[in-house]
């Protein structure tokens, strides 16, 4: 017997995982001269190419056995990806790879120097047919509870059908958003197993002229009005106004779904339409396509004609057709406030994708100011406007405190997760031709700046919000005299 793999990580590992990416191997030939396990590592880009990325010599035991990690080499090829201009689906070929391991004996015989001997351990981990080697992905940014119960009885990571063709990368199921919002569903798949587009069905109100703000009148009255009578007696159609709106939308919190009963409603129609995907390499891992209303809208997904009555948007991944996920995911229509300004945060969750959340509530700007001074002697004219203590530079640092609308138990678990996370964004756009409607989004990193947050729970039924500091990642304007 040679070298061997006794023990060795799961497929589709999170690489930030470093106590669940250790191997260990053993072989009988450790009593040869100068004995050495001897490693190489490989790595395969999304057209199946592989290429040597290290190698290394490590000692056995006194038992001949040799545990090793190489997560240390594998993150250094692994990275995020988020490009808010794409409205289709994009393949993040450095989000995921697949890695291997050849191990040798390494020693010597008749008094040569030590060299590789035998045949190698090839690492066969990967579930694909034909494929070795083991997938691995950018995952587990922080170290927090990934099965947290907060988030419900089905954990959203792990839902594609079958438990080793894929899965997505969000503990989220639901989206709240308006039709100013942008977001995106990450997702990893084995090659063979990916799928071949999106199936998207939204619901909407055929009445003209209704809104989904609850002060739009009579049509919110027809639609939600039995609803809400039979399920919440401190919401009624007359209470159904502007100011009302959050309470109607995050009832959720105690376990009543607003929405629950509508589908089947007289006043509210369906539709399906599908996003067809299209795969420029034969072996990527890792994508995102868009579920944000803004690139419904420009997809055609959500028409044009129901800008303002559109209820949801339910997003299924197909393959053919086969529905591949085993839980839908939703997008509602919550209008978000613009009296004070909203900031719309895409951020790295615990499993490699981006989660996002548009803070719509009051904030505060606050400027950080520091000044670094010297002293001006006196000129011989005896000039004292040249005198003195002169700056020379200063340094000035923009902070926004940020603050959410009413949150849902399952929205505050997920900004726990924006608050630990390394890589934030805010979205920002403009626009090619100042005469065009049309906007270019695009993301500028920031940073938490929040030393503790506590984790909002709804008690006694109390409303529970979040409170964020963010600055700017490269913002410092700095100012020399």
């Amino acid at each position: 017997m040679a070298v061997s793999g006794t023990t060795f990580p799961q497929n589709w590992g999170r690489i930030n995982d470093n106590n669940r990416l250790n191997y260990t191997f053993s072989s009988n030939k450790y009593t040869q001269p100068n004995f050495n396990f001897y490693f190489e590592l490989y790595k395969y880009d999304a057209n199946n190419t592989s290429s040597l990325i290290g190698s290394f010599i490590e000692c056995p035991n006194s038992n001949g056995i040799c545990y090793i990690n190489p997560s240390s080499v594998y993150r250094n090829y692994l990275s995020y990806s988020l490009d808010l201009s794409k409205t289709t689906l994009t393949e993040a070929t450095s989000g995921a790879t697949r890695f291997q391991i050849k191990a040798y004996d390494y020693y010597s015989v008749n008094g040569a120097a030590p060299a590789k001997q035998g045949a190698a351990w090839v690492e066969q981990n990967t579930t694909e047919s034909g494929m070795t080697g083991i997938y691995l992905y950018n995952g587990c940014q922080q170290h927090i509870a990934y099965d947290n119960p907060t988030i419900g009885s089905s954990n959203y990571q792990w839902v594609i059908t079958g438990s080793t063709s894929g899965k997505y990368l969000t503990d989220a199921s639901e989206f709240y958003m308006d039709n100013s919002d942008y977001g995106f569903l990450y997702f990893l798949a084995d090659p063979s197993k990916r799928p071949t587009r999106a199936k998207y069905t939204v619901y909407y109100c055929n009445i003209t002229g209704w809104q989904p703000d609850p002060g739009g009148g009579s049509a919110i009255d027809a639609i939600l009005g039995p609803i809400l009578g039979e399920k919440n007696d401190e919401i009624t159609t007359q209470s159904m106004t502007t100011s009302n709106q959050q309470l109607f939308m995050d009832d959720k919190i105690d376990g009543f779904d607003p929405y629950d009963g509508i589908d089947t409603h007289p006043f509210v129609w369906s539709y399906t339409k599908y996003d067809d995907f299209t795969y420029n390499y034969g072996y990527s891992l890792q994508h995102y396509f868009p579920v944000g209303p803004v690139q419904l809208f420009q997809k055609g997904i959500i028409l044009s004609g129901n800008t303002n009555n559109w209820l949801r948007v339910k997003v299924d991944l197909y393959s053919g057709t086969t529905q591949m996920n085993k839980n839908s995911f939703y997008i509602y229509n919550k209008p978000k406030c613009d009296k004070y300004g909203r900031y719309q945060l895409f951020w790295l969750n615990p499993h490699g994708g981006f989660d996002t959340y548009t803070f719509d509530r009051k904030n505060n700007i606050n400027y950080k100011i520091k000044k670094s001074t010297y002293k001006q002697r006196m000129l011989p004219n005896y000039s004292f406007y040249d005198a003195g203590e002169r700056v020379f530079d200063t340094e000035v640092t923009e902070e926004i405190t940020l603050r959410s609308n009413n949150l849902t138990q399952k929205e505050a678990q997920l900004l726990t997760q924006l608050a630990q996370s390394p890589v934030v964004y805010v979205v920002k756009t403009y626009r090619y031709n100042p005469n065009s409607t049309s906007v270019f989004p695009y993301a500028v990193p920031y940073i938490i700046t929040n030393e503790e947050v506590p984790y909002p729970q709804k008690v006694n039924d109390k409303e529970i919000y979040m409170e964020l500091t963010i600055r700017p990642a490269n913002e410092k304007i700095i100012q020399k005299n």
